[in-house]
C-alpha cells in the first residue's frame, strides 16, 4: 500500500491543455537470450518468477504496465521496485535486472543504438521514427494497451476562465511551430499533443479511468 496523495487531481487544478506525448517501451539487457518479445515471453512462461524487472517503485507506470501485461500473456515476473527511475537504470546496466518496463526513448535511444540495451516493443499501437524496427503493441497480435506517457499544464483551480482561455491558447501557438518540435520535441522523441481545455478536461478523465483499471491489475491499494 501506498499512502493517499494530498490532492484532487479534478478539484484543486484547472487544465489548461496538453503539450507533449512520449512513447514508452521495453527494453532487456543484452545478456537475455530473447531478442523480440515473443522470444521473451517463452523465457519468461519457462521460468516462472524467475525474470525480474526493475521500475521506479510500487504504483509506478512501470508496475502498471508490467502487471498488464503478465494478464494478457499469461507470465509471471518478479517486480524489484527501486526509489526512481536512475537508481533502477543503475542496476539495468550492470545486469542485475534484467528488464525494464516501460522506459520513454529519449533517456534510453543512447544505449539501444549502442547495444547496451535491447529495444523490444513499443507500449502502444504505433512504432517509434527513431526506433522504427521495433514492433509495436498491434503488430505483436495482442491487445490494445493504451499505455503512454503525457505532459499537459494546469493552473490552480478556482482561475479566472479567461486567463485559462488565454494561456491555452498561447501554449497550443507555441507546440504548433515547427522550431519549437525541432529542437525540443523530434530529437528526443516527443509527440506534440495539442488540446482546449475542455479537450484536455475530458482526455483527463478517460485516462484516469483507465489508469484506475491497471491499479486493479497492479494490486497497489492507495490508503
Amino acid at each position: 500500500a501506498i499512502q493517499k496523495v494530498p490532492f484532487d487531481t479534478h478539484k484543486d487544478f484547472a487544465a489548461i491543455g496538453l503539450m507533449v506525448s512520449l512513447q514508452n517501451i521495453i527494453i532487456v539487457h543484452p545478456n537475455v537470450a530473447a531478442k523480440n518479445l515473443n522470444e521473451y515471453l517463452a523465457i519468461a512462461r519457462s521460468k516462472p518468477g524467475a525474470m525480474q524487472y526493475a521500475t521506479s517503485g510500487i504504483g509506478s507506470p512501470g508496475h502498471l504496465a508490467a502487471s498488464l501485461l503478465e494478464t494478457m500473456t499469461g507470465t509471471q515476473l518478479t517486480h524489484v521496485p527501486f526509489q526512481g527511475f536512475a537508481p533502477a537504470l543503475v542496476a539495468f546496466d550492470r545486469g542485475d535486472i534484467e528488464v525494464m518496463i516501460p522506459v520513454t526513448i529519449p533517456p534510453i535511444i543512447d544505449r539501444i543504438r549502442d547495444g547496451k540495451a535491447k529495444a523490444i516493443m513499443i507500449l502502444g499501437d504505433a512504432r517509434a521514427e527513431n526506433l522504427p524496427q521495433t514492433p509495436a503493441v498491434g503488430d505483436l497480435g495482442l491487445p490494445p494497451i493504451g499505455f503512454g506517457t503525457w505532459f499537459g499544464m494546469f493552473a490552480p483551480a478556482g482561475t479566472p476562465r479567461d486567463r485559462i482561455e488565454k494561456v491555452s491558447a498561447v501554449l497550443r501557438d507555441v507546440v504548433r511551430q515547427k522550431s519549437f518540435a525541432d529542437k525540443y520535441l523530434d530529437a528526443g522523441g516527443m509527440v506534440s499533443r495539442v488540446s482546449t481545455p475542455d479537450e484536455f478536461k475530458a482526455f483527463l478523465t478517460q485516462d484516469y479511468v483507465a489508469a484506475g483499471e491497471l491499479v486493479k491489475l497492479s494490486g497497489v491499494r492507495i490508503e
